[in-house]
């Protein structure tokens, strides 16, 4: 009979738990965004770019064709609501050197740099999954994360800043500045 009451106990604690990330209808969304470093990158997806779309491709012969500055995003939102994100990294003198690029665009770079030991169904099945497809969609309630890619070339002038901006439901936006950090060379 203990052992019953112990299991209650834990289904009852295991449930309060799963519950804990759905914030109560009526409260202000949670938003936070995160510039993500490689180390990140490669502990979330995988170490290499043939098997995590988030790692920028390159070869011998073209070496690096693009950098990417990428981001989480993470929403806690009580009820569905619109979402609109404005992303770039701008430089010193205020020029865009990266943007976002929905997900079919991604989805057909990803392709073509398939090739070799490349996974590109793996590829394609992450950032369907991940990959926040368009800057003004509909929010669920729950919490959630999307990452959005800013691709520019590489490398990109340094100082740079990630700026962005976050806006859901009919709430004021939040705004976001991030440095982006030297250019890394190992891969």
């Amino acid at each position: 009979m203990k052992s019953l009451a112990t299991f209650a106990a834990a289904i009852t604690i295991v449930l309060a738990a799963s519950c804990a990330s759905v914030p109560e209808r009526g409260t202000e969304p949670g938003v936070e965004l995160q510039l993500l470093t490689r180390s990140d990158l490669k502990r979330m997806y995988g170490s290499n770019f043939s098997t995590n779309p988030y790692i920028e491709p390159h070869n011998l012969i073209t070496r690096q064709p693009r950098e990417f500055a990428v981001l989480r995003l993470r929403l806690a939102l009580a009820d569905r609501l619109p979402v609109s994100v404005i992303a770039k990294v701008v430089g010193a003198d205020g020029a865009e050197l990266a943007r976002h690029y929905d997900l079919e665009y991604m989805k057909d770079f990803t392709s073509t740099w398939g090739t070799g030991d490349v996974d590109v169904s793996r590829r394609i099945n992450i950032l369907e999954h991940s990959y926040l497809q368009s800057l003004n969609f509909t929010g669920y309630r729950g919490s959630r994360d999307y990452m959005i890619i800013l691709m520019g070339n590489y490398p990109m002038p340094r100082p740079a800043t990630v700026q962005a901006q976050v806006v859901v439901g009919s709430g004021e936006a939040k705004l976001f500045d991030f440095e982006l950090p030297p250019v890394d060379t190992k891969f």
